[in-house]
């Protein structure tokens, strides 16, 4: 092996690792902002379907008045 070869060779495995970190990286932002916003999306999703929902509805009496009360 020349030193042009082991030059290429040490050059080809030095852009590889790099190239392995920053995909690395990168998949652990998308995860972690998968994380983070997912939740908030599903909790914004919600109260946009509550806006949806028409007046009666959200004025209407509970149909279970019992189910949060203390056990007699």
């Amino acid at each position: 092996m020349t030193k042009s070869d082991l030059y290429e060779a040490t050059t080809l495995n030095r852009t590889m690792i790099r190239l392995d970190i920053t995909r690395q990286m990168l998949k652990g932002t998308v995860i972690a902002g998968a994380a983070v916003f997912g939740p908030i999306l599903f909790v914004v999703a919600l109260a946009y379907a509550g806006m949806l929902l028409p007046e009666e509805s959200k004025e209407a009496a509970d149909p279970t008045p019992d189910s949060f009360g203390t056990p007699d």
